[in-house]
């Protein structure tokens, strides 16, 4: 039970920062510095994008326990997915972690939100964390 309790705590504490397109952030595995999506202004975890442009949200990820993040709700039409990857680790280590990267792009202007759960999918009781990222385009 304490492992589990500390991997939740370590997977808020790692996961809970996003890092974007291209840019490393990264100090080392799984720990992130930055808060930037694709040069975009993110304050808090609200991103600004124009119109047609396409933003990237990276969010540490550990598939090897089983647990991935997937989309609470359908997207509204003003944001469309690109599309969804998982990057693994530079350095493969037993168990390590890495990126899941998802890309959107502004469809049109307005105000929407994109819902993401980390959980273990044949496990609805077993969520880990929930972000919510509000999309304000122009």
């Amino acid at each position: 039970m304490k492992a589990k309790v500390l991997a939740l705590a370590l997977l808020y504490v790692v996961g809970s920062f996003v890092c974007g397109c291209g840019t490393d952030t990264s100090t080392k595995e799984g720990e992130y510095k930055g808060r930037e999506v694709c040069g975009l202004t993110l304050t808090g975890d609200e991103v600004k994008a124009k119109v047609g442009e396409e933003f990237v949200i990276r969010l540490y990820s550990n598939p090897s326990t089983g647990f991935s993040w997937r989309l609470v709700e359908p997207l509204d039409e003003m944001v469309k997915l690109e599309g969804h990857k998982y990057i693994p680790p530079k350095a493969q280590k037993l168990g390590g972690g890495g990126t899941e990267q998802w890309t959107f792009k502004a469809a049109r202007s307005g105000k929407a939100t994109v819902k993401l759960e980390y959980l273990q999918p044949w496990d609805e009781s077993s969520i880990g964390e929930r972000r919510t990222f509000t999309v304000l385009a122009k």
